[in-house]
């Protein structure tokens, strides 16, 4: 039985925010307008991603994911939500992974945040 008071509003994050810079794996230069999308965990029904073009420096950002949700109060945070991201550019093949430096074990350049390297389309 629930009472009243015991569940709270609170803000959860369903995807961090995002900076990534995305280049071409040969040659290291900046792709822009490539299509990034921040997705959220598929535990979140009802989540919507984000997206955004990369810039003419190849970067982009996207705001975090976040819904209010009303729960039970817990001593400690003891749930992990996977983010994915996927990006898109026209002559490159479409790169899908994790979306976050700390799930893929690259820590990301504070000046250019993580990098996402994509291959050139018809190349392995």
């Amino acid at each position: 039985m629930v009472q009243a008071g015991c569940v709270i509003p609170v803000e959860r994050t369903l995807a961090q925010g995002l900076d990534v810079r995305i280049v071409d794996a040969r040659t290291g230069r900046s792709v822009s307008g490539a299509q990034v999308t921040l997705i959220p965990d598929a535990r979140f029904e009802g989540a919507r991603p984000r997206q955004a073009m990369s810039g003419p420096d190849g970067r982009v950002q996207i705001e975090a994911i976040t819904r209010t949700e009303w729960i039970m109060p817990l001593p400690i945070d003891m749930f992990y939500f996977q983010a994915g991201i996927r990006v898109e550019a026209e002559g490159y093949a479409t790169y899908e992974g994790a979306a976050h430096a700390e799930t893929t074990g690259k820590r990301p350049d504070p000046e250019t945040g993580r990098l996402v390297s994509l291959t050139p389309a018809g190349q392995n």
